[in-house]
């Protein structure tokens, strides 16, 4: 569970039929780690930055397991997405 103090990035949108939507990412849904890392992050500036990381990284094709927690639930699901080229 994050400390108080941690920024926890939430899913704002999901594209119809793209690769978040297609492994049930929701609006709404808070991102607690991708590929087993937990996200410690204390600002927006941080995430941007481990995103841009996570981008160079990954290829198009690979596949990150997203654990997610959905509402009140402090049960976390983990999803796979695959990348896809932007």
């Amino acid at each position: 569970r994050p400390r108080d103090n941690d920024f926890v990035p939430r899913v704002d949108e999901v594209e119809e039929g793209g690769p978040a939507a297609t492994a049930g990412l929701r609006p709404g849904d808070e991102i607690l780690a991708i590929n087993g890392r937990r996200l410690e992050l204390r600002s927006r500036q941080e995430f941007r930055a481990f995103d841009r990381s996570l981008r160079a990284q990954f290829t198009e094709g690979d596949i990150l397991t997203f654990q997610v927690r959905r509402g009140a639930d402090d049960d976390a699901a983990e999803l796979e997405v695959r990348v896809v080229a932007r």
